[in-house]
């Protein structure tokens, strides 16, 4: 008879336990395993570290939150590191309202007494809460289309004296206050502070947006006119 070339019981390559035994003894012994290993440490400890560290915020006077790594005031400037980067970044401090570092707050925005006029910082609290929401949830694509139209029927003025037109549009709409309080927070929509933020963002978008698609639409006429009527 004929002896079998593979005399190992095949329970060993299927069953899970000499497999595993296999397994850790390739990671223990071999350069390439302990590598791993130490890498795999690394990667968990940096983990813990980074969870660690308490979230480090910037609220912005524009509503806008910015998330650092670290913080600090230094006379007129905030110094600030992002994620990722070890060089540190600085901004003007009078853009800055208030420095988060977990439970903790600092205080930049300070109330100027000799103005006298300055909101307070629980006043300006609500108005960047107000400007937050706006940008959040105040939409403007139903004004694109009637902006649209006007640029490019200013179009047939001329590349010069059609502007006109859009300039006046643009000013009516960005003066005219939005009547609608969809969006605004219900507990803080009769708050003073709060709707001043809110609308002043609201006039803002509105704005910048009926501007941008009032020239666009006067681009797109100029180009129709040149076409029809310079063939």
């Amino acid at each position: 008879m004929l002896a079998r070339k593979n005399s190992y019981p095949r329970v060993f390559f299927f069953h899970p336990v000499p497999r595993f035994l296999y397994l850790w003894r390739f990671m223990t012994y071999s350069v390439s395993g302990k590598a791993f290993i130490l890498i795999t440490f690394m990667c968990m400890m940096c983990g813990l570290l980074y969870a660690q560290q308490p979230d480090v915020r910037l609220v912005l006077m524009n509503g806008d939150t910015l998330h650092v790594t670290s913080a600090d005031t230094l006379a007129s400037k905030v110094i600030y590191q992002v994620p990722g980067k070890e060089k540190e970044k600085s901004m003007s401090r009078y853009r800055v309202f208030l420095i988060v570092k977990g439970d903790n707050e600092l205080w930049v925005y300070d109330v100027d007494t000799l103005e006298g006029d300055d909101y307070s910082r629980q006043e300006m609290a609500k108005y960047i809460r107000g400007i937050y929401d706006a940008r959040q949830n105040y939409h403007t694509g139903w004004l694109k289309a009637p902006a649209f139209l006007v640029g490019g029927g200013s179009a047939i003025l001329g590349p010069l004296y059609g502007l006109v037109p859009q300039v006046v549009y643009v000013s009516l709409i960005g003066n005219i206050s939005p009547r609608k309080e969809t969006g605004m927070d219900e507990k803080m929509k009769d708050d003073f502070y709060y709707r001043e933020g809110y609308t002043g963002k609201a006039r803002n978008k509105r704005t910048r947006h009926s501007a941008a698609s009032s020239f666009l639409g006067f681009l797109t006429g100029l180009v129709v006119y040149q076409q029809a009527f310079h063939k």
